[in-house]
């Protein structure tokens, strides 16, 4: 099936706005060289239908390691989880490591096909974990601050002033 190119950027960008610039199945966000792709999760030569409902933003790697496939028609015939509609920490954990931990085997069949183990998504993964631990602390700080200010100007002024 040919689609029309307005209607491919137009969802495209939808999907995109969807994930916030970031592949919907490994999250990295993707870069001017590489635009990302619309993955079709049920693909159309599997019945899929052209929608947004069915449209989602990949990066090249995850859209090429996802390819086609289908749970009804492929082998293992294993349902792929959905990366926005599955609830993701039912079938896996995340690692401090960065490493992600299958729970059940739709979370090993997740982890396989789309490839999510690669080193880069590790690095990436364990950044995230850094850089969310680094907010809260700048947050605590900034809290912190601000009740010393408060304390500060409850406090009577110096005899000496």
């Amino acid at each position: 099936m040919t689609l029309d190119p307005a209607v491919l950027a137009a969802l495209r960008e939808g999907a995109a706005a969807r994930t916030g610039g970031r592949c919907a199945y490994c999250a990295s966000y993707v870069t001017p060289l590489d635009l990302g792709a619309v993955d079709f999760f049920r693909p159309l030569k599997r019945g899929g239908v052209p929608d947004a409902d069915n449209a989602l933003f990949a990066c090249a790697r995850c859209n090429a390691n996802k390819g086609a496939y289908w749970h009804e028609t492929d082998v293992p015939h294993i349902k792929l989880l959905h990366p926005l509609n599955d609830p993701l920490r039912a079938h896996l954990r995340e690692e401090e490591d960065g490493s992600l931990v299958p729970l059940t085997p739709e979370g090993e069949f997740y982890v396989q096909r789309i490839r999510l183990d690669r080193e880069t998504l590790i690095t990436q993964r364990r950044a995230f974990r850094l850089l969310a631990r680094a907010r809260e602390l700048e947050d605590a700080l900034r809290r912190r601050i601000d009740e010393l200010r408060r304390a500060e100007e409850l406090q009577p002024p110096h005899p000496s002033e």
